[in-house]
């Protein structure tokens, strides 16, 4: 009965304060901003980097000099 408490303890404690610690969220209720990066015109299955920056992309384009 002592090894399972003690393995409980030591498998146990240290699970629940990382589930704890990830369970926090910003108090100040701001978007995430990698969700406005996403451009939702295009299927992630298709072209999954486009999905996931195609908004930002075409909001910052690369001077031509800089090409």
């Amino acid at each position: 009965m002592r090894i399972r408490i003690t393995l409980l303890l030591i498998v146990g404690l240290p699970f629940f304060f990382t589930m704890l610690s990830c369970s926090v969220r910003n108090s100040d209720n701001q978007p995430d901003p990698l969700i406005s990066h996403i451009d939702s015109s295009v299927k992630p299955g298709n072209d999954f980097f486009e999905y996931a920056n195609g908004k930002w992309l075409k909001e910052n384009l690369v001077p031509l000099e800089k090409l």
